[in-house]
């Protein structure tokens, strides 16, 4: 295949060719096998024409320009890819197309030629290899273990390809697997897997055993927990004991790829950057799809918008927003549920539109001993795909091929030095840059300037406990992410939690839940636009020609003899460095969140629950644009500062009363209903400032103000009566 895209990229641009014939043809612009054209003129005249040839210890190359000469024609080949051997050959008064065919027997090389006559050498296109098809043909059923049930539906898989199927109705399947010494996979919801292998045999019977401990699981649903046998609704659990071991950021990417029906993606490689959730896909085109996140019984909010945004850069060109919930250590988690239908979120009300998520946090175990937990990891993180881009020299020969039929597609004829711009009008469409004519030899890869490998630190420390009436969990963490941009671009983060459940009566319990964070984002701007102001990095560094040299002889940064003034119909850029070196955007987050709650038995299985819930969420950024850095053909900078400030107070008042009750094991009501008082308050301001005389004070008390805005949003409120309830009846036949 490289081959063949080596030689469709010759018949384009014409790099390197052999020319036999005086006239030159018109600009080549389509080339099929010799065979396609046996109606075009041109093409029809040539193989009309009959040709000899007596060769004997003759090259090839030497051959085959003998033989396109008698026609009066040019072919065109790569040098390096016709062999290198000696034909012996006797022709007499045959067609071309004949003779070609008769030098190039045993070559990978067949003639294309154009509509105008042209010949072209190519190499010969290879039929795709076709995937060895299934060997081994199997069949069965598959059965329930304690009833003898069929079983529709399984997923039947071979192990280790994506070769498989399910059941029908009545429990069959059938399929073929590449060897008999493979091994078949079953699984299906509520049952064991089962891993089978085929040993050579044609028939395969099999009978799944019932999960019987995830059916009695207790899952967190809204307002209380459930066996999982129980839950009517669509719910999905993970045990963060299950991802202990992975070297995560954030609970989300901990659960990434765990769970049904949940989607989870980067958006950006940033340091801190919020991922897009979404719970069985998108649900609106124009409202939000976030979903509704519960911690600990307390619905918090995760707006964006408290970060604020910078003034001079378009919405769409925008940083991404930092992850609000990046101050909730994974580590202190203990089970995630996701909420996914309308009947199970349901008692959430309207925010609960696109599911929710349910947090509950480690407990202490209340058997009178102490566990100390420590998990801390060091790592290096890289850039995974970095795109290959060409070096000065293929630059600069690509280039020339460019300009040379951007020449030829204007003007009609070749230009009159293919290596200069001596002859050249003043056209951009045709100019060679003048860094390309005379190259002092300077191969800059930009993305290696602005990459590095950059290390991530992660530690954390618990210690919890308790007796048989108290419990307690205390937790302390620290996280240090680098950013792969080489500048000042990293994430800090500090946290600590409280978790506290007592019994001071037997009818009595009460639970306190804590969480306080520091969080400090130094961000770039990586991912804008070259054109956006401040520019963005990675599109900046990909457009610089490699012939651009980063530095000044001084040691300076080059911002004035960079990509904007290569010239040639080149793009303008800033220097990718210089952006690095003039961005300053710190962002500061303290949030501290958590609840209270009593929950008093008045009966047995009757209990009244009050929890209160309080977050307060607290943003500081700062921004500064210094004066060194040129845009793009600017020969001044445009320093520019600004600083935000926002803080949100959310807090929550609820208090509910709930039944449960068993009859004889067959019959089950659950129900609950409660009040919801929950109010959150957010203030906003922002100061912009511009005119600053140099660069040595770099917020906003260094510059002459220019704009200012403040705004409060009284608290929203939401005040709701909730109800549910669940009955399973168990009929006996």
């Amino acid at each position: 295949m490289k081959e063949m895209l080596r030689g469709l990229f010759l018949i384009g641009v014409l790099a390197v060719q052999t020319t036999v014939a005086a006239d030159r043809p018109q600009p080549v612009r389509h080339f099929a096998p010799l065979h396609w054209y046996a109606y075009s003129d041109s093409v029809e005249k040539i193989n009309e024409r009959l040709v000899s040839l007596d060769a004997r210890n003759l090259s090839l190359r030497q051959a085959l320009a003998r033989l396109v000469a008698q026609v009066g024609g040019r072919l065109t080949y790569d040098s390096a890819q016709v062999p290198d051997r000696q034909v012996r050959v006797s022709l007499q008064a045959v067609p071309l197309e004949v003779a070609l065919d008769s030098l190039l027997a045993g070559t990978n090389l067949t003639v294309w030629a154009s509509p105008s006559g042209q010949l072209v050498l190519v190499p010969t296109p290879r039929a795709p290899e076709e995937a060895p098809a299934p060997q081994h043909a199997v069949q069965g059923q598959v059965l329930d273990a304690e009833t003898d049930d069929p079983l529709p539906g399984v997923n039947v898989v071979v192990k280790g390809t994506m070769i498989g199927t399910t059941t029908d109705l009545d429990g069959y399947y059938a399929l073929e697997a590449p060897s008999p010494e493979d091994t078949l996979v079953f699984s299906f919801v509520g049952y064991r897997s089962a891993e089978v292998p085929i040993d050579g045999r044609t028939r395969i019977d099999v009978r799944l055993l019932p999960a019987v401990e995830e059916l009695e699981e207790i899952v967190v649903i809204g307002y209380g927990t459930q066996q999982r046998v129980r839950v009517t609704g669509s719910v999905t659990s993970l045990q963060m004991e299950e991802v202990a071991e992975l070297p995560t950021f954030s609970f989300e990417n901990a659960i990434l790829g765990r769970l049904p029906g949940v989607q989870i993606q980067e958006t950006s490689g940033e340091p801190g950057a919020a991922p897009t959730v979404r719970i069985r896909g998108t649900r609106s085109i124009t409202a939000g799809n976030d979903p509704l996140y519960v911690i600990d019984g307390f619905p918090v909010s995760s707006n964006p918008a408290l970060q604020g945004s910078i003034a001079l850069r378009d919405e769409l060109y925008q940083p991404p927003p930092i992850n609000p919930l990046a101050g909730l250590n994974p580590d202190d988690i203990a089970s995630v549920e996701v909420l996914k239908d309308a009947s199970a979120a349901a008692i959430y009300g309207s925010r609960g539109a696109n599911g929710v998520i349910l947090i509950t946090t480690r407990k202490g175990q209340r058997d009178g001993s102490i566990q100390v937990r420590y998990n801390g990891y060091v790592g290096l993180q890289e850039v995974a795909r970095k795109p290959d881009l060409m070096n000065a020299r293929k630059l600069i020969e690509y280039t020339i091929d460019a300009r040379n039929n951007n020449y030829r597609e204007k003007y009609g004829q070749d230009p009159p030095n293919p290596r200069t711009n001596e002859g050249r009008p003043n056209d951009d469409f045709v100019l060679i840059p003048e860094k390309y004519v005379n190259w002092d030899g300077t191969d800059t890869d930009w993305l290696d300037l602005i990459f590095r490998t950059a290390p991530t630190v992660s530690q954390h420390l618990s210690v919890s406990g308790g007796v048989d009436k108290l419990g307690y969990y205390v937790a302390g963490s620290y996280l240090m992410q680098e950013g792969l941009i080489d500048g000042t671009n990293d994430l800090t983060r500090y946290s600590l939690r409280v978790n506290l459940d007592a019994d001071p009566h037997e009818r009595l319990h009460l639970n306190l839940n804590l969480n306080t964070a520091f969080t400090r984002t130094n961000r770039l701007p990586a991912n804008a636009p070259y054109f956006a102001r401040p520019p963005g990095i990675i599109y900046s560094a990909m457009v610089h020609s490699p012939v651009i040299k980063p530095y000044n002889e001084d040691g300076s940064i080059n911002q004035l003899d960079n990509q904007s003034y290569l010239g040639g119909g080149t793009t303008s850029a800033s220097n990718p460095l210089a952006i690095i070196a003039a961005v300053t955007d710190v962002l500061d987050n303290h949030r501290t969140f958590g609840t209270l709650s009593a929950d008093y038995t008045l009966r047995p299985g009757l209990v009244y629950r009050v929890n209160l819930g309080v977050d307060l969420n607290n943003y500081q950024r700062t921004f500064y644009r210094a004066n060194s850095l040129l845009y793009r053909t600017a020969r001044t900078g445009e320093p520019f500062g600004q600083a935000n400030a926002s803080q949100s107070l959310n807090w929550l008042i609820e208090h509910t009363l709930s039944y449960e009750v068993s009859l004889n094991d067959a019959h089950y009501l659950s129900a609950v209903a409660g009040y919801t008082a929950q109010k959150e308050t957010i203030d906003l301001s922002q100061v912009e400032a511009r005119n600053f005389p140099d660069d040595k004070v770099k917020t906003i008390s260094g510059g002459q103000v220019t704009g200012e805005a403040a705004y409060r949003r009284p608290g929203r409120w939401c005040r709701c009566w909730r109800a549910s309830a669940t009955a399973i009846a168990t009929v006996i036949c």
